[in-house]
């Protein structure tokens, strides 16, 4: 069975909490990854931006209407991504100018509070739900359409994606794990338009003479 990216980031903090015993330490590991990510989303961001343009320059007028949805609904949803965190920020009293992280790290009530009992983490799953169909029924190959299910898969453990996910978990690693959402949402545009190019590309080659 495959399980959500999201738990190999959970395994990776394991890995580091089982040999740092020191809160602060493991709160400065989660703001690392994160700032690691960010890097990434970053990256993948402006090689999108290129890949973007590069598909308009080979797409039908119809394929770019439809890809014009794909990319409105993907960057809603890393927006309202980034008002969670924004809020979630602003609700434990933002960071400490000292070290970088969140005043209150550890607070697993605010996050509790807005993502499960405001159903927040239900408007996310749902829309990665969404993510996913629309950006597999736009990919040609299967092989672009399978690895967009593993990118943006929603199974967990337990079958509940929103509680395994969020429920009662520290503030520093919700923030990690929204970043972490966002930047699966950018991976998967980028095999999404890689994919049309190629397809494009190779629909334009002329037939090899026999």
């Amino acid at each position: 069975m495959f399980f959500s990216p999201l738990y190999f980031l959970f395994a990776s903090i394991i890995a580091i909490a089982l040999v740092i015993s020191n809160a602060l330490d493991i709160n400065r590991a989660f703001k690392t990854i994160d700032e690691g990510l960010v890097t990434s989303s970053r990256t993948v961001i402006d090689r999108n931006t290129l890949l973007r343009d590069s598909v308009a320059q080979l797409g039908t007028f119809g394929q770019q209407r439809q890809l014009i949805g794909v990319y409105a609904f993907k960057d809603e949803y890393c927006n309202y991504l980034h008002q969670i965190k924004t809020e979630l920020a602003r609700k434990v009293g933002g960071t400490s100018e000292a070290v970088g992280i969140l005043k209150d790290p550890d607070n697993t009530t605010i996050p509790t509070e807005i993502l499960i009992e405001n159903h927040k983490a239900d408007s996310i799953l749902q829309k990665i739900i969404i993510l996913k169909e629309v950006m597999q029924t736009t990919a040609y190959t299967d092989d672009a359409k399978k690895s967009i299910a593993g990118i943006l898969s929603t199974k967990t453990f337990n079958g509940n994606w929103a509680y395994d996910t969020f429920g009662k978990v520290p503030a520093t690693a919700v923030l990690t794990i929204l970043e972490k959402l966002e930047n699966d949402a950018n991976v998967a545009e980028q095999i999404l338009l890689s994919d049309i190019l190629y397809s494009q590309n190779l629909s334009s080659k002329p037939a090899t003479a026999q």
